[in-house]
């Protein structure tokens, strides 16, 4: 649902509508960074310095935002953590890539065809039916 267009709303629902979502994306992002920095805690921690530990640094290093931190506290920089959100939803939204509308439109154009061959079989089938049944 948009709330930008022409949709019936009225501009006092569609402020409510605008403040409830950014209510629901800074929650959830403040949930998940809470985590995010519960998580660089425990791999900086001595208790948490297992090979186990090391691989899963390794890997949140390597994937993180085009792979700019360079250790685990740099993942909690503005500038990554934007990228983290971004990248990661970790705002609860998820972000549409450039080309979404291309992509969308060639999925209509395949479930449009698969329907069309849906119906081409289902026409052959009847026509089969019709065919035995008057044999009878």
């Amino acid at each position: 649902m948009s709330i930008t267009g022409s949709d019936g709303l009225d501009e006092a629902r569609r402020e409510s509508i605008r403040v409830a979502l950014e209510s629901y994306k800074h929650t959830v992002c403040e949930h998940n960074l809470s985590n995010l920095r519960t998580f660089v805690d425990g791999i900086e921690s001595r208790q948490a310095r297992r090979d186990d530990m090391r691989r899963l640094e390794q890997d949140v290093l390597n994937h993180s935002a085009g792979g700019s931190a360079t250790s685990p506290r740099r993942l909690l920089d503005p500038a990554v953590r934007t990228e983290l959100v971004k990248k990661y939803d970790l705002d609860g939204i998820f972000h549409l890539y450039k080309d979404f509308t291309q992509d969308l439109d060639a999925w209509y154009a395949r479930i449009r065809a698969l329907l069309e061959k849906r119906d081409a079989t289902a026409a052959r089938f009847r026509h089969q039916i019709w065919s035995i049944s008057a044999l009878w």
